[in-house]
C-alpha cells in the first residue's frame, strides 16, 4: 500500500504568491458568465487561457513542447 505525506509546497515558486491578481480572475469569470457562459465552462476556459498576469495551461503546455 502506498503512503503519501502532504506538506508545504517546496518545489519552485508558490503559484499563488503575489502578484497573482484574484480580482482580475474573478472579473474575467464574471464577464464570461454575464456573456452567457456556464460557470463551470467559464472556469475551465480561464484555467486554460490564464489571465494577463498568469499563464494558463495552454501556455504551460507550449513551454513544455518547446523544451522537448
Amino acid at each position: 500500500m502506498n503512503r503519501f505525506r502532504y506538506g508545504e509546497y517546496d518545489d519552485g515558486p508558490d503559484p499563488l504568491a503575489p502578484p497573482y491578481d484574484v480580482r482580475a480572475a474573478v472579473d474575467e469569470l464574471g464577464r464570461d458568465i454575464v456573456a452567457g457562459a456556464d460557470p463551470r465552462q467559464a472556469l475551465r476556459d480561464l484555467l486554460r487561457r490564464g489571465t494577463q498576469s498568469v499563464r494558463g495551461l495552454e501556455g504551460l503546455l507550449r513551454d513544455v513542447q518547446q523544451r522537448r
